[in-house]
């Protein structure tokens, strides 16, 4: 007995598309609820949120500063990135953490994509959500 079953092309990437958007819920609800709901809490978090409102405030894109003192020990990228969450958000607690929230589910989605590429949707789905829930 031979079964007719009809082969849709498409459906393999209605599957990735769909996980892709179970990821990003997850994603969301870890990394983005009640992202600004508590305070600058750690030592070097408010370091960095200063020379970003300095940069912010100055006009100076280039030379991180904090109490007058330039800040050199980390690239400026995580400033800059701050900088433009500042314009977008407001200067807040949830301006500088979401950059961070931003790269965290980035992060998720390319290892995704990556595990699925090379092994296949359910390990994909597996290690994607295992690293969510990780961090």
């Amino acid at each position: 007995m031979s079964e007719n079953r009809i082969y849709n092309k498409n459906q393999p990437k209605i599957i990735l598309f769909v996980s892709i958007l179970w990821l990003f819920v997850i994603s969301f609800i870890a990394f983005l609820w009640n992202l600004g709901s508590t305070g600058l809490v750690d030592e070097t978090e408010p370091l960095f949120a200063e020379a970003a409102r300095q940069m912010t405030v100055t006009g100076d894109w280039i030379t991180p500063y904090f109490n007058g003192a330039t800040r050199f020990d980390k690239p400026p990228l995580i400033y800059w990135l701050m900088v433009i969450a500042y314009k977008v958000v407001g200067v807040n607690a949830w301006g500088v953490r979401l950059p961070s929230a931003l790269a965290a589910i980035s992060l998720m989605v390319l290892l995704f994509y990556t595990l699925w590429r090379h092994s296949g949707g359910s390990v994909g789905s597996v290690g994607s959500v295992g690293s969510v829930g990780s961090v």
